[in-house]
């Protein structure tokens, strides 16, 4: 894989995390199930050339 080609999908990531930890701060939970599936998306099109799934979004989830 070409250098810019994982630097860019490092920050897909990077940019799915700090978007999933943004939903979560959200008063009320306003706009947080569209910032959640964005995360998703970004996550999955980062994942989709690498052949394996991360887990890092998994361990993202809201504390109770």
């Amino acid at each position: 894989m070409p250098p810019i080609e994982a630097w860019l999908r490092q920050q897909l990531r990077e940019s799915a995390i700090e978007i999933r930890r943004l939903a979560y701060t959200l008063p009320d939970g306003l706009g947080e199930h569209a910032l959640l599936r964005l995360s998703e998306q970004l996550s999955t099109s980062a994942e989709q050339h690498l052949g394996a799934p991360s887990s890092v979004l998994t361990d993202l989830a809201p504390m109770q």
